[in-house]
């Protein structure tokens, strides 16, 4: 994988955050990449959820990714309890 993304898969790539909710030491986001390919020129859209898992520190543990279609899915990682 890694062989494959470098140098850079990606000649452009942005992600922006449309909305988030924190839960405890857990953040969803919503969120919409956009990136065009080094190689290729193709350009994607991707809009998924994100589940971002914290520390006592503020370090990232964790991060899991559902498409827009598995919501539920994803509240119930944001919601494990």
């Amino acid at each position: 994988m890694r062989a494959w993304m470098d140098p850079d898969a990606f000649e452009s790539q942005s992600v922006e955050i449309d909305s988030f909710e924190v839960k405890g030491n857990r953040v969803l986001t919503r969120q919409r990449t956009t990136a065009r390919g080094a190689g290729s020129g193709i350009e994607m859209e991707i809009e998924a959820l994100v589940v971002w898992t914290f520390d006592e520190q503020g370090k990232v543990t964790r991060v899991e990714t559902f498409t827009a279609q598995e919501e539920d899915a994803a509240r119930r990682a944001l919601h494990p309890d």
